[in-house]
């Protein structure tokens, strides 16, 4: 389950969805075919200028990569979900259709096409990297919890003593089993 901020903030970029793309090609053409005065400065030029380095420059911003990262894993989760979701997707996020419409469209509940809602954002929201149960962040917090232990001179817990696997309750106090 997300968090309220981050399930509202995954919702509000996949409503704005069509409107980033247009946006983010519009701000590629401006960067290499616009005005080439958007990044000079005001001095005088010292040798062979390159202007594809410049364009590259323009390319490379902040913004046009945010945005690039952005539509790619929309993008991503969409072509992963079923027909049906994405079928949600199109009427309920992009062509704003109300929620009791779509639920009529589709033949469903409202609380199902809450669930197939909360599926949709949460794909998402793992291919942003925002969710918790994302695979990178437990093993970040893993490790940063034996390093803690190790610090304070203690060793992790460990459930697995011997080679037979077998689950045991107690701490692993450094000595051979």
């Amino acid at each position: 389950m997300l968090k309220a901020d981050i399930r509202a903030a995954v919702e509000a970029e996949l409503r704005e969805y069509p409107i980033t793309v247009i946006r983010l090609r519009r701000l590629k053409e401006d960067a290499m075919f616009g005005a080439p005065n958007i990044e000079r400065s005001p001095r005088k030029p010292s040798g062979i200028s390159d202007p594809t380095y410049a364009v590259v420059k323009r390319l490379c911003s902040e913004e046009i990569v945010r945005m690039e990262s952005l539509c790619s894993a929309i993008e991503g989760a969409y072509l992963a979900l079923s027909p049906e979701l994405r079928k949600v997707v199109s009427l309920y996020y992009w062509a704003g259709n109300p929620h009791y419409a779509v639920a009529e469209y589709l033949g469903v509940s409202e609380s199902t096409l809450r669930r197939m809602r909360e599926i949709i954002v949460g794909a998402i929201a793992h291919r942003m990297g925002l969710d918790k149960e994302s695979p990178a962040k437990p093993a970040k917090r893993k490790a940063r919890r034996e390093a803690i232990f190790v610090r304070q001179g203690r060793l992790p817990y460990l459930p697995f003593l011997n080679a037979s696997k077998r689950i045991t309750g107690k701490r692993f106090s450094g000595a051979v089993l």
